[in-house]
């Protein structure tokens, strides 16, 4: 150690600096803490208090609700909905597709059916004006089927004189065979227009297909048979074909635009 008095390097050992004397003792003992009293112990929680810290400390996750299942018709009720009712799709030209597979009714009922109100009641929320296909299909088409039936048969047997007549028929025998086979096509397109005024109604896909299909039929099937008796009589047909070729027309292309506006919900 140091001597505190004179500097000199002293022993530890040493009681007294040999050099100035100055005791060494009081400085080489060495000085021990004193003891920190102990601080007070805090009591013990109760239980109960103790389950509440615990909780506060670590809180309680919340348990997830029961899994409940629906029953199946439930969830297939709310998700399923009619094809037709997919107005976002963009809409087709009805000439796009082809016709679909024809499904032949299965009772001569099926063929005075009601149309489809739903479909035609979501066309119009839809902002479709639905007013033409409800006529042809409750009473344009029945009529049309009605009248071309009874002008078939009275242009084969001359029920009311409308028919060229058998003095006609003497001079220009060509004009008997013309009626019959004009007369045998008019009863049985009758038909045909009842089966298609039954694809419309239930909003088939083929429904408007043929019903564009029967004004060309039709129409070129008109304008034929005048051909053919203004031929073998020798009358002046000009002025008749163009104005039936242009009604034709304007018909055709008419009904195309709005069927081609509603095609996507026939899809029946």
């Amino acid at each position: 150690m140091i001597c505190p008095n004179c500097g000199a390097q002293v022993s530890d050992s040493a009681a007294f600096c040999p050099k100035c004397g100055t005791p060494l003792a009081a400085q080489a003992a060495p000085v021990e803490p004193t003891p920190a009293a102990p601080a007070p112990s805090e009591p013990a929680p109760a239980p109960e208090q103790a389950a509440y810290q615990q909780q506060a400390a670590y809180p309680q996750q919340p348990q997830p609700a029961p899994y409940t299942q629906q029953a199946a018709y439930q969830q297939a009720a709310y998700q399923q909905q009619p094809a037709y009712q997919q107005a976002s799709v963009p809409l087709i030209s009805a000439w796009e597709t082809p016709l679909a597979g024809l499904k032949l009714p299965s009772g001569i009922g099926e063929l005075f059916t009601g149309y489809n109100k739903a479909g035609a009641q979501y066309a119009e929320a839809a902002g479709l004006k639905m007013k033409w296909y409800k006529a042809l299909t409750t009473v344009l088409l029945y009529i049309s089927a009605i009248s071309l039936f009874w002008t078939g048969l009275d242009t084969i047997f001359g029920f009311t004189g409308s028919s060229f007549g058998y003095s006609m028929y003497a001079s220009h025998p060509a004009l008997k065979v013309v009626d019959i086979v004009y007369g045998i096509y008019l009863v049985a397109f009758a038909f045909v227009v009842l089966y298609i005024r039954m694809r419309l109604a239930k909003f088939a896909t083929d429904g408007p297909h043929l019903y564009l299909l029967l004004l060309v039929v039709n129409g070129s099937a008109s304008i034929l048979y005048t051909l053919a008796t203004y031929a073998i009589v020798g009358y002046s047909f000009a002025a008749s074909i163009i104005g039936s070729v242009i009604g034709l027309a304007i018909m055709f292309f008419l009904n195309k635009t709005y069927f081609d506006k509603r095609q996507y919900f026939f899809t029946m």
